[in-house]
């Protein structure tokens, strides 16, 4: 029940960013403590026996809830591919493959891929949360969740697979998950796109810098995740500019804040036309970022589907992958995913995030919307014309 200093030391010293990472162990211990408190009160006022019994009402009340949900959805089984960029160590891409069962109110999610030797290998308990995301979204999104709500579910990956990491295989980075996540959907969408979005822009732009500030000398670490579009729904446009779906709670981090904390500066953040796959329903636009080096440093981007692009449904347009382009319009440019680099004052990076994939057919979209986005600079006169076939767009 005591804070273990040695323990706690143990970690602020083998972490770049210590204090956000005691701040968050100790808000965990915080958290968990408030429920424990509470959970005791609950049983102190109603026996233990009642507060059993309920509990059992509620997750048998849940999963015949999940149950019939799934009885309710297309029946079959579904396979689906894709890439992921890399393992951090090489630049060969990793395919990963998932088939998804659903069938008499069992719902399975199957994984399918080599082990990398970089840090990209899942644990199984993350792997089971994607699971539990995809059926909690597709049955119960509007209702608490408990043991009784993902009781249909069931996630397999061979053990020594890159979804089910053995000891001592390296883990840690997350966008393995972000892609997968994704995946899942894309299996599930040929057997139900009326009922499914398109692909988001399938990933987390992720970068960060360290260094010392160049106003205090101090050493830093800050890192942000920049926001992608959503896909396209059957009946509505994807969100613009909005953080991965996978974590879709979460801000990024104030330009205000990266640039009083670091080393950089921001000569430009904005929607990026034309970045969301057109369709009867567009996809959301991803943005553009421009990023300029006030004092010396390591930039590092993270990212993880660069090399395919984010799935349309219903005969929607694909947009184009994630970018991160480093020291653009120089002898130096290049186009990478997750990469390491020294950067001095001067240099610049450009991050071009994804937009999010259409859903039905371009010519299908209603010409007034067409021309509200073109108006409002999501869509190009050009597309408006060559695309959905608006001859007077603006």
């Amino acid at each position: 029940g005591e804070p273990v200093h040695a323990i706690h030391e143990l970690i602020r010293f083998n972490s770049r960013m210590p204090e956000l990472v005691l701040g968050d162990l100790h808000a965990q211990v915080s958290c968990l403590r408030t429920g424990e408190r509470r959970l005791v009160e609950i049983v102190q006022k109603f026996g233990k026996p009642t507060v059993d019994a309920a509990v059992a009402v509620v997750r048998a009340q849940s999963e015949a809830h999940t149950r019939e949900a799934l009885l309710a959805l297309p029946q079959g089984t579904w396979t689906a591919e894709d890439l992921l960029d890399d393992d951090g160590i090489t630049d060969e891409p990793i395919p990963m493959r998932v088939t998804v069962t659903n069938r008499d109110g069992e719902f399975v999610v199957a994984f399918d891929a080599p082990a990398a030797r970089g840090p990209v290998n899942m644990p199984f308990g993350a792997t089971i949360a994607l699971g539990k995301v995809v059926l909690k979204n597709l049955t119960s999104r509007d209702q608490p969740g408990n043991e009784g709500t993902t009781a249909p579910l069931r996630v397999l990956a061979e053990p020594g697979t890159l979804f089910h990491a053995v000891y001592p295989a390296p883990t840690f980075t997350l966008w393995t998950g972000i892609v997968a996540l994704e995946l899942i959907y894309k299996a599930l969408a040929q057997g139900m796109p009326d009922l499914l979005a398109a692909s988001s822009g399938g990933d987390v732009p992720g970068f960060m810098m360290v260094g010392a500030h160049p106003d205090t000398g101090e050493f830093f670490a800050i890192s942000n995740n920049d926001p992608v579009g959503w896909g396209a729904s059957p009946d509505h446009d994807g969100l613009d500019a909005t953080i991965h779906i996978s974590e879709s709670t979460v801000r990024n981090t104030p330009l205000e804040v990266l640039e009083a904390r670091s080393g950089m500066r921001f000569e430009q953040m904005e929607i990026r036309t034309d970045s969301g796959g057109a369709g009867r329903f567009r996809g959301g636009a991803g943005i553009d970022r421009v990023i300029r080096f006030v004092s010396p440093g390591e930039f590092l981007s993270v990212i993880k589907k660069t090399r395919s692009r984010p799935w349309a449904l219903a005969g929607g347009h694909e947009p184009e992958p994630n970018q991160v382009v480093l020291f653009p319009g120089t002898e130096r440019e290049q186009r990478v995913s997750t990469k390491r680099v020294a950067v001095e004052p001067g240099d610049r990076v450009l991050v071009r995030s994804a937009g999010g994939g259409g859903h039905g057919d371009p010519r299908d979209r209603d010409p007034d919307a067409v021309r509200r986005d073109v108006a409002e600079g999501y869509v190009s006169a050009a597309v408006a014309r060559e695309v959905h076939g608006v001859q007077e767009p603006g």
